[in-house]
């Protein structure tokens, strides 16, 4: 995706860009509502399922279904498994149906997937220009606050956040190293 000089996600005000995303999700919302039935599997099915397809899987498979539709009668075994509704007959358009449905799915997800891939990467380049700017203020804003107490109110939410952070790490540290924890 090229960056335009002109608008950049980075250099619209939050409170538009906040509005551009509510429209976003009312156009994924509307997305899903065109696609009924979506089956959501969490992360182990996931990553054991079945239906994961090779590159070039799905053209070997219409191979499969064009030698069954020729003579479907020796599969008829299978009948009971293709979750057809003729429990004697293998469905084989039925087959060919979802197998085509898994294409345009794929591809579909791959569209969305690199959409996703590009707003997760433009928060990642805009972090990066804030964080280490406003790390370097924490650390002197630090000092401040020893001596001045509207500093230590304003930056204690940054405190306990970055305390917590060093505790849970030296806690960790001393897990493996077999000594018991630093008192808080």
């Amino acid at each position: 995706m090229t960056k335009s000089a002109a608008v950049e996600v980075a250099n619209i005000p939050a409170s538009d860009l906040k509005a551009q995303i509510d429209k976003a999700r009312a156009h994924l919302a509307a997305i899903d509502g065109l696609l009924p039935g979506l089956v959501s599997l969490d992360h182990d099915g996931r990553l054991h399922s079945g239906g994961r397809l090779r590159d070039g899987e799905a053209d070997a498979l219409d191979a499969v279904i064009d030698t069954v539709a020729l003579d479907p009668a020796p599969y008829a075994f299978l009948a009971d498994r293709d979750g057809g509704l003729d429990p004697k007959e293998l469905e084989v358009d039925l087959l060919r149906d979802r197998l085509a449905h898994v294409e345009v799915l794929r591809a579909f997800a791959a569209e969305v997937r690199e959409l996703a891939d590009h707003l997760s990467d433009t928060a990642l380049d805009l972090g990066a220009r804030v964080r280490p700017v406003l790390l370097s203020a924490y650390k002197v804003a630090r000092v401040a606050a020893e001596g001045d107490a509207t500093v230590r109110t304003r930056l204690a939410r940054a405190v306990d956040f970055y305390g917590a952070i060093g505790r849970s790490s030296a806690a960790v540290r001393a897990k493996k190293k077999g000594s018991p924890p630093p008192a808080v």
